[in-house]
């Protein structure tokens, strides 16, 4: 059955049609919701699709900021009290028919509220975007290694996975002719940073994730060994084998459950490291190392990006050194690693600590 596009950006009371992707925003947005749903009228089918939605929406953005062990702790809300947390929905794509209903939609959560429903309730919570990586992913099957190849069972096992509402964005390379030409899987399992330096730079990524794996099948079962680990080489953050019975979709199930569960331990420790004690607060006062006015100003700019920075006030206005007193949300340690995501950092400590731009805030 052909659907006729529609088109159109719902507009449901205080609903806004889309919303700017950074920041909060991009921590409470949950994008490409599927849906795809029949009943006796279209306008039926509609409204079924958007509860569908939204209730996918709510459970995405629950486990994207949240702990398993903190979630019991928040009320069971029915549709009509959820609904009262969506600021909007943007209608990506969509069908109808007379009884059918198929789109793709991006549901966003209004943050000062869904900050307050946990708080309220004691439930940790992220409120912080990781770092991008850039995804190397080198698959063995036979004497061949795909890389930046459009291997056709890699590409569709890709496609299964979630990579867009996560904490930490994902890259893939472009895998473009040059690309192919300049860069190796060799260059990357070497572990010399200097051949991987100039690609991260080109996507603007201070590091990559690496993904060896390999397929075999043997005596009707087949075997997907992998590891996987940041390029500074630093930690390896899983190593496993998925075991299939062996079919024509056995090698792509594995990769894709694969990925999942690498993504699975990347976002357990950002979302570890990250999160927000309900209970936590605290406070600060730092000299703020600024030669110029401009730079001063500069660094309160990326204070206002600091989601755990709940406000701050100047103490002394002079150059070099002005004094700064600021309130955050949660644990000193996360607002240290909060800082370093906007290219801020403190150096020294107790009296003599200053606020200064980091090396990477510079460039």
């Amino acid at each position: 059955m052909r659907l006729p596009a529609l088109g159109l950006v719902l507009m449901l009371g205080a609903w806004m049609p889309a919303v700017a992707e950074d920041g909060l925003e991009t921590l409470f947005t949950i994008r490409d919701v599927a849906v795809d749903e029949t009943a006796r009228d279209a306008l039926r089918a509609r409204e079924q699709a958007l509860r569908v939605a939204e209730n996918k929406a709510w459970d995405k953005v629950i486990d994207k900021l949240t702990r398993v062990a903190d979630r019991d702790k928040l009320p069971p809300l029915s549709y009509e009290e959820r609904r009262r947390y969506v600021s909007g929905i943007e209608v990506l794509k969509e069908q109808a028919s007379s009884n059918r209903y198929v789109a793709s939609l991006n549901v966003r959560f209004e943050p000062e509220l869904m900050i307050r429903l946990f708080t309220e309730n004691g439930v940790g919570h992220v409120l912080s975007l990781g770092q991008p990586l850039l995804v190397l992913h080198g698959h063995t099957r036979g004497i061949f290694t795909h890389f930046l190849s459009e291997d056709a069972t890699l590409l569709a096992a890709r496609e299964r996975v979630d990579w867009v509402n996560r904490l930490r964005p994902y890259i893939w390379p472009a895998a473009t002719e040059a690309e192919r030409e300049n860069f190796s899987w060799r260059q990357i399992v070497s572990g010399n940073q200097a051949h991987l330096a100039p690609h991260l730079r080109a996507y603007g990524v201070p590091r990559g994730l690496v993904i060896q794996s390999s397929w075999v099948e043997r005596d009707g079962m087949g075997s997907l060994a992998f590891r996987a680990y940041e390029s500074d080489g630093t930690e390896e953050l899983l190593a496993d084998v998925i075991e299939k019975p062996a079919g024509p979709m056995a090698e792509e199930d594995a990769i894709a459950e694969m990925y999942d569960a690498i993504i699975g331990v990347e976002e357990k420790a950002w979302r570890q490291s990250q999160l927000v004690d309900a209970g936590a607060t605290g406070s600060i006062e730092a000299d703020v190392a600024a030669e110029r006015i401009e730079t001063l100003l500069e660094i309160e700019r990326r204070l206002d990006r600091v989601t755990l920075v709940t406000g701050y006030r100047r103490l002394t206005l002079a150059l070099p050194l002005s004094r700064i007193a600021l309130d955050f949300a949660g644990r000193e340690e996360q607002l240290i690693v909060a800082m370093k995501q906007v290219g801020l950092e403190f150096v020294g400590e107790g009296e003599s600590r200053r606020l200064t731009l980091s090396e990477a805030g510079r460039e």
